[in-house]
């Protein structure tokens, strides 16, 4: 109505659009979406909460359905195993300078500026089970595989049904496919920096460090990843 008239028009509730207040130990009021949620003594405890919990989703994977997904993947790396080093020129190059390392125990980088990690992987490979390329990516498919357990334990707190979604999106992306089943080095980045992301994830910094130091021996590009993994640390573990 207009201003100053005493008619009132009635005015329906709208939704809620946040949840109301929980009582946490101790007798303290909190906003459950909160990142911080008091203690028993009224002392606020950092925690993280996913969608998962927010919404109520619970349950886990079942057993068969890794088996099977595990089943799927060394099936799909199998019979590309006997297939040689690989297309690129430069996994070639890798074996070499694995083989030189497993045989005759020098470093010669495959090409500069040298990628020790992936290389000394490989010798070390080369060693134990002798130099060939079913060895070299056989190592390729388990570093892989790591990479994808990763990036599932990495969504920790989300929709187990979506974590499992990426990670096997990651495991059967053609890019991450050809590469885990060739002796080079390609592999190894992923791999690495998801293993990093997932040690400062739970707050174990030296770990994360070590994963960065060999990510960067796999290639030198990825010093750049400091700054988001830093930042990455920072909101997830701030105070």
């Amino acid at each position: 109505m207009f201003p100053g008239s005493r008619s009132r028009v009635p005015v329906r509730p709208g939704p809620r659009l946040l949840p109301p207040l929980a009582r946490a130990p101790g007798g303290v009021w909190y906003h459950p979406l909160r990142r911080r949620r008091p203690g028993a003594g009224g002392r606020e405890e950092a925690r993280i909460q996913g969608p998962t919990e927010r919404s109520g989703v619970q349950g886990r994977t079942p057993v068969w359905i890794w088996l099977a997904l595990l089943l799927v993947y060394v099936a799909s790396r199998v019979p590309l195993a006997n297939a040689g080093y690989g297309l690129d020129d430069d996994a070639w190059l890798m074996a070499r300078s694995a083989d030189n390392l497993a045989t005759l125990g020098r470093y010669v980088p495959s090409r500069l500026p040298g990628y020790p990690t992936a290389e000394l992987a490989f010798g070390l490979d080369f060693r134990l089970l002798g130099t060939g390329w079913i060895q070299g990516n056989a190592l390729s498919s388990l570093a892989g595989l790591g990479g994808a357990v990763a990036m599932y334990a990495l969504l920790a707190g989300f929709d187990p049904r979506l974590r499992l979604l990426a990670a096997v999106a990651l495991a059967f992306h053609p890019g991450y496919w050809i590469n885990s089943v060739s002796t080079i080095d390609f592999i190894w980045d992923p791999v690495l920096l998801l293993a990093s992301a997932l040690a400062l994830r739970r707050n174990r910094s030296s770990l994360g460090g070590l994963c960065l130091a060999l990510a960067v021996g796999a290639r030198l590009t990825n010093a750049f990843a400091v700054v988001p993994l830093a930042a990455f640390h920072f909101l997830v573990h701030r105070r």
